[in-house]
Formats: structure tokens, C-alpha cells, sequence
């Protein structure tokens, strides 16, 4: 983008110099630096500019380079601008770029106008889904002011100090308007805003519609405010009387309650989906990763399974510090997770698992950090009631047992309104047995003042469907007036996810797999009784139906083969090494019967992959069903490949196995790529490489064993 300033951090002058060239073709002004003199002289004499955007080789990046290391304690900021990187001629340097979360990157020749639209495209997003943010403990007023000087900037600063929001308005560098509380919108407001050395800043550096109060540089505005500073004529309470809904004494320890809220809330919602030793160590990851930046984070203890206490005898000093610490945690731990699990750590499931404290939320200034200011709330129906569910989820109780507040993200959070348990004890909210064991851990961290958690495991068992369900109860001590936050979740076996054993009860005339789980032969008369349905009124929706079922079951098998791995690597599947995934996968197939498949993903480029299914016991009727029956397995690598790739893909068979020697083969892509590799006129490129996955797999012998 014209007038954005680049730096480009390269130590070879050439392709620094070719880098240069093509942004200042661009209109881009361009800092080039090929050694750590050029830095230092690039950040001394004259006040710091921070840039736009940083193009640099991933090895830097990797190996900490004494360029970079200047450039980033410059200013606490630096490490919020978006990065370029510039490869080399390492063919993995892009895939190493991926897994640092880099997805800008610029590969040899480095042509011009990819050079420029990269970089352009890489600010611009940046932009958009990201806004600057800090603690003034770290960055004051003054500098932040200052730096926005001299990068010429324009766009909205705001400030949260002991309770009061200040904004500062910009335009090329210059202060056109500001305020405290909406209620000053002089100079005067700056004077005292630059006084604030507690609290925290966000900055959106983006063209600005405001009213132009008067246009001043900061560096005047910040002279005038230091001389009535001096002279005993203001201070950091020169302020407008605020009227505050909340006592100042009252404040701290509800943002700590919210804080403790929104953390185990997200735990408990994350459990569902991953084990608790890798959750554990997933969001004690990302606290280190923020510590040195927040370090109110300190103040937060994680403890087995993701529960959230606060730290015995912390002080927190900055209530503002710490919303804005516990919102990026969040944040952060959402967006690493969405990249682990794909679909199911979206911003709207975030705002959907909190909705019940949106009004505290909102009070302290967590909604606009959390991102999703604008959610219109819903208004609910009538309560759904139902005899003592199984209510998974968290909830604020008082220490009567009472419920305050509740979050349902179980699976029938759709179908229960919360609602139908505000107010009510937890006996008539819980079944019995669940409802004693929270009872006993309340009691316990009632009466015992040096605990501030309690977990237990309790047996649960559904009713009428004779499922016996193990489901984790824990209780956190908030700091706030006597409440306690309880947390619901049903737990995962870790050790019979899998298991090839086949064992048969004589007296019940049961098969099961070694453990609880039961067993169906499936054999040649129940595929023939299954394909009769089809024989008439449906024949003609036969491949639909049978591929949306499929995919269905491929869907639920990839989650339980998700337990596993994750059990066994201590990882989710989409962050294991993906063809160590495939082979996982087609594995696990195996157990159940369906043969084995191996994925051939030497067509990526052309945005296919090709799966040889060996052994289908579907393919015995071909002859009736034309040259593709196998639509139950088409659906269902669709949905293995689907949860693994984190997008919708769908797959068709293009060959159906006639003898025990030949493979099914199947095509997976996204639904339009499908359609034109399967409508391919003849002589055209996708189909002659249909004809050619086609052929190479008539071909090949039926290999029931190892991957290749």
C-alpha cells in the first residue's frame, strides 16, 4: 500500500536490493538493513518509526539473528507487526513458515509484483483482524504518542486506567481530538491521559471519520502536559467526575471472578474435545508464551485438566491489566486450538460458551477485546424441561449451592435453556449422585479456607439406555463474595478406544471388542437386507444417501480415533506429522473390517488426493450397481480428510474393485474441483489425469498392509 513504511532485514545485499526495488516500485517507503550496523544506525538519531510490515529470511527468524533481536527491543510493539518471510531455496522453508503460524512468504525469483501484492496483502490483513495493544507499564503514553509522530500515523488510540477509557484521535502524526469518558474532547484530555503510567492501551492505526477538535503534534501536547505536571497544575486524577456503578473495593474482585469465569468456562468447553493432560499443557503453554507480556498471568494457577485458580496471596494491582492479560489468553489459546481441531474453536462458539456473562463482560471492558462487541444477544423460548439431564457445562454457585449463572456446551446445549436451573439448588438441577458428590466438594471448600479447588469423578448412568457414564465434577473458590465456579464434564476412556479382540459371551450371545463396547457382524445378509432399501423408490438417491451416511460415520470415527491419538502422542491429530495421521487412520479402519487404504498425495498441487481402498467389503454386488458401489466408503474418507484438512471436502469412487487383486479408488476435493475433474472434456488436462490415476491403478496388486 502506497506511503506504508517496510523494513527489509536481509544479509545479503542482493536480494535486499531486489526486495527494495520492487516495494519502492510500489510506492512503499523502504528501510533496508543487511547487517547490524545499518540497525543500529536505523534506530539511533532520530525517533523510532515502526514499520508497516518486516521481509525477512525464516532462518533469521528461527535462529534469533542480532538484526532482528535489535529491531524487537526497540519497541514493545515490534512484536505485533506482521512479518514477510523471504525463502531461500530450501523447498520445505514453507511449510516450516506454516507451522511458526507465518502465512505471508515470498519465494525465489522474488518478482516484483509478488513482492509488492505479498507485502500489501500481508499488511492489509493485519489491519483488519488485528489491533496494537499493550500495558502501559511497559510502553508509556509518551513513547506510544511519539512513535505514532513520527510513523506520520493516523487512527484511534484508546486507554483503560483505574477504571476511565481516554482516546486520543490521530491524523498524519498530528492529535486532532481526544477524550476521557466521553466527556472532555480538549487538549486537556491529552495532558492528563500522559500522565497515566498504569493501565493498558489498543491502538487502530486505520483512516479515522472524527470531528477535527484542533490539530497539535504530540510532542507539543506532551511538553505542555510535563511543564503543569511540574508546576503542581495537574496529575494523573485532573479528571471528569465519572459515575461508576461498581465501589472501587468491589471492582478488582469481580474482574478476577469474571477472569476465573471466562478461563474455566473455555477449560471445560476445550475438555470435551481434547484429554485432560494435553489441555493441561496446551493453556500452560500459552500462558508462558504471554507471561513476559502480561505477567498479571502470573497470578493464575493451572491445575490437572485445565482448572483455573488464582495464586495464593497474589496481588493484583492493575484490574485492567489483568481483563486485557486473561482476553489475550483466551484469544490465544482459542486460535491455537481452532488450528489443532479444526471447527470447533471458532470466535462464535467463544461468544456462544460465555453469552450468560455477557453483562459482566461488557462492564469490564472484556467484550470489545474479546472481538465480538457487535453479538446481538437472543432472546430464548420457553425453558426446556427435563428430569435431572445431564447438565454439562460451568456454573456460578453461591455457597448455599445455589445456581447464579449457567453455560451449557454439552451435547444438547441446544435443546436446554438455562433458564430452566438459574436459581435453583444443585439437587434439582443434577441427577442424585452427581448432585452429592458437588455438594461434598462444596462443603469441603467451604469449610476448608486454604483450598481453593476440589475435583472428583462420579459414576452416572443415562437412564433407560443402560450407559454407564464417568463424568468429572470440579469447584473453584472465586475471590468474589462467597461464590464457588463448578465445572461439568463427561470423560473419555483413555484405554479401549481400540482394540482388535473379539470376544464372545456364550450365555448372552454378545460379541464385544475386549471392553464395554458391543459388536455387530455386519455380514452378507445384512448388506444385501441394507441395499434392498434402495431397490426401488430410492434407487435413484442410492450413491447420496449412502455417501452423506458415510461421511457421518467417518465424521464420528475420526473423533474417536482423535481420543486416541492424543492419548497415545499427546497430541490432536491435525498436529501429528500427517502421514503418520493417514496411517493412524487407515489402521483403525482395519480394525473394524473395512480394509485398509493408503492416500497418494503426489496430485496436492493439483488440489486432489487419491485414496486405494483395499479390501471393501462393499464391492461384491459391482456387477449390479454398475462399475461404483462404494459410496458409504466414499463419504467416509470425505469425512476423514475433511476433519484433517479443517475444510469441507467431499470424494467420489472412480473405480470400483471387481477381484480381491485391484483397490476402490477414490477421488477427495472440494465439492467444485469434484465436479469439473469428473465433467472434463475430452483431451483436457483434468482428463487425461483422471485417465491416468485411473490406469496406474488398474495396475497395482491389492496391498492389504503398509502405507506407501
Amino acid at each position: 500500500m502506497a506511503g506504508d513504511l517496510v523494513y527489509v532485514v536481509h544479509s545479503e545485499r542482493s536480494i535486499a536490493a531486489i526486495l527494495c526495488n520492487a516495494l519502492l516500485t510500489a510506492d512503499f517507503k523502504v528501510v533496508a538493513m543487511t547487517n547490524d550496523s545499518e540497525a543500529e544506525a536505523a534506530l539511533s538519531g532520530h525517533k523510532f518509526v515502526l514499520p508497516d510490515a518486516i521481509l525477512t529470511p525464516l532462518g533469521d527468524l528461527e535462529s534469533g539473528d542480532s538484526m532482528l533481536i535489535k529491531l524487537f527491543t526497540a519497541s514493545p510493539l515490534m512484536e505485533q507487526i506482521p512479518v514477510v518471510v523471504v525463502a531461500g531455496d530450501q523447498g520445505d522453508e514453507r511449510k516450516r513458515a506454516l507451522r511458526m503460524g507465518l502465512l505471508s512468504v515470498i519465494m525465489p525469483p522474488y518478482e516484483t509484483e509478488e513482492v509488492a501484492l505479498t507485502t500489501q496483502l500481508a499488511i492489509e490483513k493485519h489491519r483488519k483482524e488485528h489491533l496494537l495493544f499493550g500495558s502501559l507499564s511497559q510502553l508509556s503514553v509518551p513513547d506510544l504518542l511519539q512513535t505514532a509522530e513520527a510513523g506520520r500515523r493516523s487512527g484511534k488510540i484508546s486507554f483503560q486506567h483505574a477504571g476511565h477509557t481516554g482516546s486520543v484521535w490521530m491524523r498524519d502524526g498530528l492529535v486532532i481530538n481526544a477524550d476521557i469518558d466521553g466527556i472532555s474532547d480538549t487538549e486537556e484530555a491529552v495532558y492528563i491521559i500522559a500522565l497515566w503510567n498504569e493501565g493498558t492501551f489498543e491502538a487502530n492505526f486505520s483512516p479515522v471519520e472524527v470531528e477535527t477538535r484542533f490539530e497539535i503534534f504530540p510532542s507539543e501536547l506532551l511538553l505542555e502536559a510535563m511543564r503543569r505536571f511540574d508546576e503542581g497544575l495537574l496529575s494523573p486524577k485532573s479528571m471528569p467526575e465519572v459515575h461508576t456503578t461498581t465501589p472501587p473495593e468491589l471492582r478488582a474482585e469481580r474482574s478476577l471472578h469474571i477472569s476465573l469465569v471466562l478461563l474455566n468456562t473455555v477449560c471445560s468447553y476445550a475438555l470435551n474435545h481434547l484429554s485432560g493432560n494435553l489441555l493441561e499443557r496446551r493453556i500452560k503453554e500459552v500462558q508462558t508464551d504471554l507471561r513476559i507480556r502480561h505477567p498479571v498471568l502470573d497470578g493464575f494457577k493451572v491445575a490437572t485438566d485445565g482448572l483455573i485458580s488464582i495464586v495464593p496471596d497474589y496481588e493484583f494491582d492493575d484490574v485492567d491489566a489483568c481483563v486485557l492479560g486473561v482476553t489475550r489468553w483466551i484469544i490465544r489459546f482459542f486460535e491455537r486450538m481452532e488450528g489443532a481441531l479444526a471447527w470447533r474453536f471458532l470466535p462464535k462458539k467463544l461468544a456462544e460458551i460465555t453469552r450468560p456473562w455477557h453483562s459482566e463482560i461488557r462492564e469490564f471492558k472484556f467484550l470489545t477485546d474479546l472481538g465480538f462487541e457487535d453479538l446481538h444477544e437472543e432472546e430464548s423460548g420457553e425453558p426446556f424441561t427435563l428430569e435431572k439431564p445431564l447438565r454439562l457445562g460451568c456454573c456460578v454457585l453461591n455457597k448455599k449451592g445455589v445456581i447464579e449463572s449457567f453455560s451449557s456446551f454439552g451435547s444438547r446445549q441446544k435443546s436446554l435453556d438455562p433458564r430452566g436451573i438459574i436459581e435453583q439448588h444443585l439437587t434439582k438441577a443434577l441427577p442424585n449422585d452427581l448432585a452429592e458428590a458437588a455438594e461434598n466438594l462444596l462443603h469441603d471448600l467451604d469449610v476448608s479456607a486454604g483450598s481453593d479447588q476440589a475435583a472428583c469423578i462420579s459414576d452416572y448412568d443415562e437412564g433407560t439406555s443402560g450407559i454407564a457414564a464417568q463424568v468429572r465434577i470440579a469447584l473453584v473458590r472465586s475471590p468474589y463474595s462467597g461464590r464457588f465456579i463448578c465445572v461439568l464434564n463427561r470423560l473419555h476412556s483413555d484405554t479401549e478406544l481400540f482394540s482388535p479382540k473379539i470376544e464372545r459371551d456364550h450365555f448372552d450371545g454378545t460379541l464385544s471388542d475386549g471392553g464395554s463396547a458391543r459388536l455387530l457382524v455386519a455380514n452378507e445378509d445384512f448388506l444385501k437386507a441394507f441395499d434392498s432399501l434402495f431397490a426401488k423408490s430410492l434407487a435413484h438417491r442410492r450413491h447420496e444417501i449412502l455417501h452423506k451416511f458415510g461421511k457421518k460415520w467417518g465424521l464420528l470415527h475420526a473423533l474417536r480415533v482423535e481420543q486416541l491419538v492424543q492419548h497415545d502422542y499427546r497430541m490432536t491429530l491435525r498436529e501429528v506429522e500427517s502421514q503418520l495421521a493417514i496411517e493412524v487412520l487407515s489402521a483403525s479402519v482395519g480394525v473394524m473390517g473395512l480394509g485398509r487404504f493408503k492416500a497418494d498425495l503426489n496430485h496436492r498441487e493439483r488440489g486432489v488426493v487419491v485414496i486405494r481402498h483395499h479390501h471393501s467389503p462393499f464391492n461384491s454386488d459391482a456387477v449390479s450397481h454398475g462399475d461404483c458401489c462404494c459410496s458409504i466408503l466414499a463419504g467416509f474418507h470425505a469425512a476423514l480428510f475433511s476433519y484433517l484438512s479443517g475444510r469441507q471436502l467431499a470424494a467420489r469412487e472412480l473405480a470400483c474393485s471387481r477381484t480381491s487383486f485391484q483397490p476402490c479408488v477414490f477421488i477427495v476435493a472440494i465439492e467444485e474441483r469434484l465436479s469439473s475433474l469428473f465433467t472434463a472434456a475430452s483431451g483436457t488436462s483434468d482428463q487425461r489425469l483422471l485417465a491416468a490415476i485411473a490406469a496406474d491403478a488398474a495396475s497395482r496388486p491389492s496391498e492389504g498392509g503398509t502405507l506407501g
